[in-house]
């Protein structure tokens, strides 16, 4: 049974990368409740990501749903729907049941610790010991930031990240952002936004075809209509 460890060289780095990103992180606090976004590809809506963030004693349980919906003329040319279960514990997951279709492609990924190790299960594998703290790709989570590796709850993999700070600007649509930040995590490049106290606003990467992606917070994004054009309430 693989164990995945992090090295001196690797735990050195990861120091150094918050201490370079510290200057542009103010002290910020979980935004809790509901975080519900609009997803956009090229500027099309194409579906929902809600998230709901509650307290818990010394940490959070994470809700995730999203479904995608992307047509072409009168056919579904790709669909995407995943719903995921979170328990975190003083920074650290403890707990992860996610389910994702992807096109037609199943993802089942399981994981159980206490912060100091993980047991990572995906798609009916056996048990992959992780040790160390562990996080998820925890957008609504300002933690997060300036880590160098983190889980995908989606496929169950540990990817290796890096932050810088960017100057990309949110959408104008979508009101005034105050922080963006790039993470790249080898063919992913994400630029992420947040307001002044950190609550998480946006996001958007390229696709492997070029096209754009986009989240928006529901309550600042344009509102997005079906596919008879009729505007949707989120």
């Amino acid at each position: 049974m693989k164990t995945l460890h992090r090295s001196r060289p690797a735990l050195a780095a990861g120091i150094l990368s918050a201490l370079l990103l510290w200057p542009f992180l103010p002290a910020a606090a979980v935004e809790t409740g509901q975080l519900r976004f609009a997803v956009y590809l090229d500027e099309r809506p194409i579906g929902w990501h809600h998230y709901h963030v509650t307290p818990v004693r010394n940490g959070y349980r994470v809700r995730s749903e999203a479904g995608f919906e992307v047509k072409l003329l009168f056919l579904t040319a790709y669909r995407y729907e995943h719903s995921s279960e979170e328990r975190w514990r003083n920074g650290c997951l403890e707990h992860l049941e996610a389910r994702t279709d992807d096109n037609g492609t199943l993802h089942h990924v399981e994981a159980e610790g206490d912060g100091r190790w993980l047991r990572l299960t995906r798609d009916g594998g056996g048990p992959t010991p992780v040790t160390g703290c562990v996080m998820t790709f925890a957008y609504w989570n300002p933690a997060f930031i300036g880590q160098t590796r983190l889980l995908n709850a989606q496929t169950g993999e540990l990817v290796e990240v890096a932050f810088e700070p960017a100057a990309t600007a949110l959408p104008a649509a979508a009101g005034p952002g105050s922080r963006a930040y790039r993470l790249s995590a080898g063919e992913l490049d994400l630029t992420l936004w947040y307001s002044d106290s950190m609550q998480w606003l946006g996001l958007e990467s390229r696709t492997g075809g070029g096209r754009l992606i986009r989240y928006l917070r529901s309550d600042l994004a344009p509102p997005r209509e079906d596919a008879q054009g009729r505007e949707q309430v989120s």
